[in-house]
């Protein structure tokens, strides 16, 4: 009988045993609370430094993306949307997605509320995925191209990108 704690820790020995190159970290701490999180990640850290591999770290909580990863990738129904450095793509979202993850942070939240905030409308049916962006029914910047064709990744700086016709619109394409 093994507190979750314990569970994640033998599974992430059990990982270890290998040596792998990549360790794939699919939301390692969820349902984890707030001490043994810290836990679990200072153990990754850890680990990652002794035997030099790279960590695929899966996750929706953003306060851990910022503080364990170097890189990020920001996928919206099975779509790459945004990728680049953390730093970089906190700093900057260039796509309404990620602009709208962000809003809904609570750790970004300056000011108290009852009522935090959401992203309005449903994702689309993965079996049936809409022509054109596959956010355009739940982003408030919505324009024509958005309807017509899945928008590609553009530059936003030199290691940061973003699939959003707006992008391509402020650059001219």
């Amino acid at each position: 009988q093994f507190s979750g704690g314990m569970r994640q820790r033998i599974a992430i020995a059990m990982a270890l045993m290998a040596k792998p190159d990549l360790l794939i970290a699919d939301e390692p701490t969820t349902a984890l609370d707030a001490t043994l999180e810290v836990q679990i990640i200072q153990l990754l850290k850890k680990l990652q430094a002794d035997i030099g591999c790279s960590i695929l770290f899966i996750s929706h909580h953003l306060g851990l993306i910022a503080e364990f990863c170097n890189d990020m990738v920001v996928m919206y129904a099975g779509e790459v949307v945004e990728e680049g450095p953390v730093r970089q793509v906190f700093k900057h979202p260039a796509h309404p997605y990620t602009q709208a993850l962000l809003d809904c942070d609570p750790g970004r939240i300056r000011q108290r509320t009852k009522v935090l905030p959401t992203i309005a409308g449903d994702i689309p049916d993965l079996h049936l995925l809409p022509a054109g962006c596959v956010f355009k029914n739940r982003c408030p910047l919505k324009f024509e191209p958005c309807e017509i064709r899945p928008p590609e990744l553009s530059a936003v700086a030199k290691t940061h990108q973003a699939a959003c016709h707006l992008l391509q619109k402020e650059s001219g394409q």
